[in-house]
């Protein structure tokens, strides 16, 4: 009789990338005390509401259908209202609150996803929940230069990102759908010694809502 081949076995690993154009919100808060023994104490507060577009980019690794491990890069473009204030600076005619402002952001690190319902096919397949972390930059530009005056026209932070959405399968490999997710950046600093006590932090809160495209092998 003819011998029947035996049937090929899927690799448990597979290619998982993807690419995301997001709307967000953001509300950032920066505040500093430097007090110094010798020499005046400086208090400065920067602040900064906005929304604005993202788009991103993720490849990496599916592992079982279940987790993916991915690299990501993320630019941005928001608009709002920056306000800032500062002991050793005065302002000048204009006032230095709800000056419009714009803000470049540039996102990179690493996610993972896990795909909790992905055994079988069902209604809720491909649904999933993605964390985040990395570094985000933040590049402020406004009408009057404050920015650039206040010392606040960039800032490097710790990027922390929760995100909860559904693929949903066009083919084999592409898939289509939607995702929500909330971020926090973050930067403090505190420091002490005999001649000065300095204690810094900034905090980006940002709501996010949009589609993603991904590439993933999905069950047929």
């Amino acid at each position: 009789g003819s011998v029947v081949p035996p049937k090929q076995r899927k690799s448990k690993v597979s290619f998982f990338m993807g690419i995301d154009m997001n709307f967000y919100l953001s509300s950032m808060t920066y505040e500093t005390d430097e007090e110094y023994k010798y020499d005046s104490d400086l208090h400065a507060e920067h602040t900064f509401d906005g929304k604005g577009v993202n788009a991103g980019a993720a490849v990496g690794l599916l592992i079982k259908d279940i987790i993916g491990i991915r690299g990501f890069f993320g630019l941005g473009k928001q608009s709002g209202q920056s306000s800032y204030r500062s002991s050793d600076i005065s302002c000048p005619a204009e006032s230095c609150s709800d000056i419009d402002a714009d803000v470049t952001n540039i996102a990179l690190g690493a996610s993972t996803t896990f795909f909790p319902f992905n055994r079988s096919l069902g209604p809720m397949y491909n649904s999933y929940i993605e964390g985040a972390v990395g570094i985000s930059i933040h590049l402020y530009d406004d009408d009057y230069d404050y920015a650039d005056r206040f010392e606040r026209d960039g800032s490097i932070l710790t990027f922390f990102k929760m995100e909860v959405g559904k693929l949903v399968p066009l083919n084999e490999f592409f898939n289509v759908g939607f995702g929500i997710a909330y971020s926090l950046d973050i930067a403090s600093e505190m420091y002490s010694d005999s001649d000065e006590d300095i204690d810094r932090g900034e905090f980006k809160h940002s709501l996010w809502v949009g589609v993603r495209f991904a590439r993933k092998t999905n069950k047929t």
